[in-house]
């Protein structure tokens, strides 16, 4: 018997959009643009965050998933790991706040469509604003790291595609699924 690994595999599957090679695709689902034009470099960043904040066995592997306390250290270090990043791009000011024009001119140079740039720059807009006032559910709790960068990465996310144009929206299984649940997830 072959011994197990401890990463994801990509199975065989008659249709390539389905489960494609590339993991990081199905980060977008509206249009060619994913967020991670520069994944090298964020990578980069992620693992000198990791470092600097003592950080180890984040992979859901060499977790319990069935631990309350485990999950909780797991979200407050990507929370700590997210505001890290941010601040190392430059994209947060001393008080914990997006520094919006900066976020805007990083997240524009990470698309190439247009059409896409223009829903970004008023999604930038909107989702600092909502990340002034987060969710009382996600804001409960002693975090150590603010929540801001992350709860702006959610938000950039679902805006763009809330906002596809019907055309540029790309048609695969994972990509229905992921509408169909933000559709539930908006409806509560």
């Amino acid at each position: 018997m072959k011994a197990l690994h401890g990463s994801r595999v990509v199975r065989q599957a008659a249709d390539p959009s389905v489960c494609p090679n590339d993991q990081m695709s199905f980060l977008s689902c509206c249009g060619k643009d994913s967020f991670h034009k520069d994944l090298e470099k964020q990578m980069t960043l992620m693992f000198s965050c990791a470092v600097e904040l003592n950080i180890t066995n984040m992979h859901p592997n060499n977790t319990d998933p069935f631990s309350c306390e485990v999950i909780q250290k797991q979200q407050e270090a990507m929370i700590c790991l997210t505001e890290c990043v941010t601040k190392k791009l430059n994209l947060m000011d001393d008080s914990g706040n997006l520094k919006e024009a900066e976020v805007k001119e990083m997240t524009k140079s990470q698309l190439s469509e247009d059409w896409k740039k223009e829903i970004a720059d008023k999604a930038v807009t909107t989702c600092i604003e909502k990340t002034k006032n987060p969710p009382a559910a996600m804001a409960a709790g002693n975090h150590k790291c603010s929540l801001k960068p992350l709860l702006f990465g959610h938000c950039i996310w679902n805006e763009i595609h809330a906002n596809c144009p019907e055309d540029k929206k790309i048609k695969s299984t994972m990509c229905t699924f992921v509408t169909e649940a933000m559709k539930q997830y908006q409806q509560k």
